[in-house]
């Protein structure tokens, strides 16, 4: 069985990074940004982990981010996807790009859907490809 421990404050720390990046879809709000924000700051996390980056302009300040990750043999291979966009800040309560950790449940704009589910899936990448090089070293 393979040990993988995910560093909570590091996942929790990526989620609030972000949370503060703004990346309303500009197709949904006069006042979105795109995702070209958020996808070169997960490229270049992803970067920093030695995978293979790639940008796919989708059209003006829309850009997704592909990382891969390869492998030493030819074994089966995982797709992890997940969106970069969010949806406005229109009627917000809070500030939406300030994360807010309450009760251990963080609040800001994309938290759930799906800047959460991002950073687990960066975090589960980092220890896929920590013990992958401590097993070839």
């Amino acid at each position: 069985m393979i040990d993988i421990k995910i560093n909570n404050e590091n996942l929790l720390t990526l989620l609030e990074d972000l949370i503060r990046i703004k990346s309303v879809n500009q197709s949904l709000s006069d006042e979105g940004d795109g995702e070209i924000k958020i996808a070169r700051y997960i490229g270049e996390y992803l970067k920093k982990l030695g995978l293979d980056i790639h940008y796919q302009e989708v059209e003006k300040n829309r850009c997704n981010v592909i990382g891969i990750l390869k492998g030493a043999g030819g074994g089966q291979s995982i797709m992890l996807n997940g969106h970069t966009d969010t949806v406005s800040v229109e009627r917000m309560e809070i500030d939406p790009f300030k994360p807010q950790n309450k009760d251990g449940r963080i609040y800001g704009r994309g938290a759930l859907d799906m800047k959460g589910g991002l950073a687990a899936q960066i975090m589960a990448v980092q220890q896929i490809r920590k013990r992958w090089s401590c097993q070839n070293h």
